[in-house]
């Protein structure tokens, strides 16, 4: 870790300094853990140990001070021990942490679709949009524990959980790395491109992405049988390759055309 956090200092002397001037935080002491660590498991109702990685990260700077400017990485600030257990206490206190199934959200595999679960932990919060990065060491069938994952609320299918990362290491270190190159932008994860994974809708393998194709190409169809009904009822046109058009030539035309689209899902 301390490599990467290195790697980042030199990065922002000569892109802005004021990053690690300011902004950024001394190590994280045995307290601060000791602290954070309690704090979690009250709210878990179970004892919490945060991942070694997360504390070695920390134990070079404790996060940053500020999440809104300057953050660490592209819209990303990274959380103090002291904000993970803050964050994590608000998400608890307002969310359903039940572990029952929301067929609402699209969730990644391995990933559990429920609203939220206190064995969540808060990593970093984004500085445009109400979004957190998490360490999930509650994973469901298939998924690993500690595996980092995105809680997207502003895309298009609705709340969204993502999988960035097998383990805080590697999301940390493709973070780092994508800052430094300039091309951390494309991992900010609110671009609105899908996830890479297979979701789950709820407790189906099901994809949500399927579920909305089929409801707009059914929508199409009965707009083409209107269009086309509006058209006949002024007259415009009243054949079809010689036959006659009525309203079950559309319905059949129309019907073998979502078959056809619809036959590849």
């Amino acid at each position: 870790m301390q490599e990467l956090w290195d790697k980042l200092e030199k990065y922002f002397e000569s892109e802005n300094p004021d990053v690690f001037k300011h902004n950024v935080n001394p190590p994280a002491t045995e307290a601060d853990i000791k602290k954070a660590e309690a704090a979690i498991s009250k709210e878990a109702k179970t004892h919490v140990e945060l991942p070694k990685e997360l504390l070695n990260c920390l134990g070079v700077h404790n996060g940053q001070s500020g999440t809104k400017r300057d953050t660490l990485f592209t819209n990303w600030a990274l959380l103090s021990l002291s904000k993970i257990a803050e964050h994590h206490y608000d998400e608890v206190a307002n969310h359903d942490t039940s572990d029952e199934i929301d067929d609402s959200i699209v969730a990644a595999k391995g990933v559990k679709a429920v609203k939220f679960s206190p064995k969540w932990i808060p990593v970093a919060s984004h500085s445009l949009v109400s979004g957190f990065i998490f360490i999930d060491l509650d994973p469901a069938p298939g998924g690993t524990k500690g595996q980092v994952i995105l809680a997207d609320d502003e895309s298009q299918e609705g709340r969204v959980y993502r999988k960035v990362g097998n383990s805080f290491k590697d999301w940390f270190t493709k973070m780092a790395n994508a800052r430094v190159s300039g091309t951390d932008h494309k991992l900010d994860g609110f671009d609105g491109t899908p996830a890479t994974e297979s979701f789950s809708v709820g407790n189906t393998m099901q994809l949500r992405e399927t579920e909305q194709t089929l409801v707009t190409l059914a929508n199409a169809s009965d707009l083409v049988k209107s269009i086309a009904f509006e058209v006949i009822g002024n007259e415009v046109a009243d054949t079809f390759n010689g036959t006659p058009i009525n309203r079950a030539m559309l319905h059949n035309l129309a019907q073998a055309k979502f078959q056809g689209a619809v036959a590849k899902y």
